[in-house]
């Protein structure tokens, strides 16, 4: 049976069950899901909502997954037998997000003069991971050269690189930005992390396209202003969660989760990982599958 078909049968439960929040009970994010936003210090626990939310995702044969992972795959990479697509460096996330934008207009195009929003019976839903987000958008020159190998090529060579890799950090910046105000309609999630939660790095177009909101520990109440918005920092301060609590976070954004509530991610070890990618790697779609979607219109 073609991949394509394969979310038709066997239908899972609407959401995933992300872990637990502090009273007990389970944490079951809607999906499919408006766009989202991890942030949190180093070692807050942001592997473990990402890995969390693949976990749940792989399992459902009407998900595909895509990722960028600019820390040279090594938080995502042992799930790639499971994604569509896997970025590991600059040149390849933007390659994956210009395939994503193309996917968002081709289906777009599907639905229009027909319908607002993606249904389920014109293909799968997309999942579409960016850890990292500020490796992603980087502009700044200097942390553009630290990425560069310069030091074996003239002044005149290394300042074209220097644009180069600069224009193409822009060029992903607007990528990123432009799926996250369009991709919903057409059925594809972004799930963006980061552990610089400031305004340089998730500017307005990124908070406000990004309704569910995930924080770990963070030392600023610029940063919770950032990862929850300015209306939580009353109520939420960089001690609410402590620095040694890595998982646990403050959740906002769906059902009754209008104010911040804490919870703390599933656990999900490296041998979960494998035998969950053993169990759904079959799931897996490819960029043709989604590209080019069945011959059902809209309507």
């Amino acid at each position: 049976m073609s991949i394509l078909n394969l979310f038709n049968r066997n239908p899972k439960p609407e959401g995933l069950n992300l872990g637990k929040r502090i009273d007990g009970a389970p944490i079951i994010a809607p999906w499919p899901s408006p766009h989202i936003l991890i942030s949190g210090a180093t070692g807050s626990g942001k592997s473990g909502w990402i890995n969390s939310y693949i976990y749940q995702a792989a399992a459902r044969p009407d998900t595909a997954i895509v990722a960028n992972d600019l820390k040279q795959g090594m938080e995502l990479q042992p799930w790639e037998p499971r994604l569509t697509d896997l970025a590991y460096e600059p040149t390849e996330a933007t390659n994956v997000l210009s395939k994503v934008s193309k996917l968002v207009d081709t289906r777009c195009a599907l639905m229009r003069g027909n319908q607002r929003m993606w249904t389920p019976n014109l293909g799968p839903w997309v999942l579409f991971v960016i850890d990292e987000y500020a490796e992603l958008s980087d502009l700044d020159p200097k942390a553009i050269a630290k990425a560069l190998d310069l030091s074996d090529i003239d002044r005149k060579e290394a300042d074209q690189l220097l644009r180069t890799a600069r224009a193409n950090a822009k060029a992903r910046k607007l990528l990123a930005e432009s799926n996250a105000r369009r991709a919903r309609a057409a059925g594809v999630t972004l799930l963006i992390s980061t552990q610089y939660a400031t305004v340089e790095v998730v500017d307005a177009q990124i908070k406000s396209n990004t309704a569910i909101r995930i924080q770990g520990y963070v030392p600023s109440d610029e940063q919770i202003a950032v990862g929850l918005g300015e209306g939580h920092t009353d109520h939420v301060t960089p001690g609410s969660i402590a620095a040694d609590e890595p998982g646990v976070a403050h959740l906002l954004g769906w059902d009754d989760y209008h104010k911040p509530r804490l919870g703390r991610a599933a656990y999900v070890t490296d041998q979960d990982v494998t035998a969950q990618v053993e169990a759904t790697k079959h799931l897996k779609y490819s960029w043709a599958d989604l590209l080019n979607p069945p011959t059902q219109k809209a309507g």
